[in-house]
């Protein structure tokens, strides 16, 4: 269709709105991939998962989206404080999801477990310092006294597997003063256990 005058100032127009949205709004652009079942196929679909978000931070951020970009409209940039916060949140959920499975896969290995392996379960949950490893856990708590009667024998026979393991169990000494060979005199306590002692 074809005017039959050009536009002058004497003219009503009739003004087309243009919607905008307000500087400074903020989009979250989320990308979810198609997966196929198939878990190599599925492995390599997901690798490209950070080269998309790339991509498209580019685009948005170069190119713009909607109408009017030529002009400066729909150019969109990375909030960088909420990326930081983005990937922390994130972080916290994957330890939180690891800590749930361990958890879960501790209460399953419980359901298996002699009286004896359930009592030294618990000595090693109540340690009172979470640096201690398990020979320290309950080689301290044979020295204490914290190990129950009943399950004694079961403790100092794992610590003497520990101590074995660890290639801390000497019977015997070379050194000239044996008092000052730790390693040996925990394993002369251990056989001292071993006999009731």
């Amino acid at each position: 269709m074809q005017a039959s005058a050009a536009p002058a100032d004497w003219h009503n127009p009739e003004p087309v709105p243009f919607l905008v949205v307000k500087q400074g709004t903020d989009f979250n652009f989320m990308v979810a991939p198609r997966t196929t079942g198939n878990t190599e196929t599925d492995a390599v679909i997901l690798a490209e998962l950070p080269r998309v978000m790339a991509e498209l931070k580019n685009a948005l951020e170069w190119l713009g989206a909607g109408a009017k970009t030529a002009v400066g409209y729909g150019r969109m940039k990375e909030d960088e404080a909420a990326v930081t916060q983005r990937q922390k949140m994130q972080a916290e959920q994957a330890e939180q999801q690891r800590e749930r499975a361990q958890q879960e896969a501790h209460d399953a290995a419980r359901l298996t477990m002699s009286p004896a392996e359930k009592h030294i379960d618990d000595l090693l949950a109540q340690r009172p310092d979470r640096s201690w490893n398990e020979l320290t856990t309950l080689f301290k708590a044979l020295e204490k006294g914290s190990a129950s009667a009943e399950h004694r024998i079961a403790v100092v026979q794992r610590v003497k597997t520990l101590m074995q393991e660890n290639k801390k169990w000497k019977p015997a000494t070379e050194k000239k003063n044996p008092a000052k060979d730790n390693d040996h005199q925990d394993t002369l306590k251990v056989l001292k256990w071993m006999q009731g002692g």
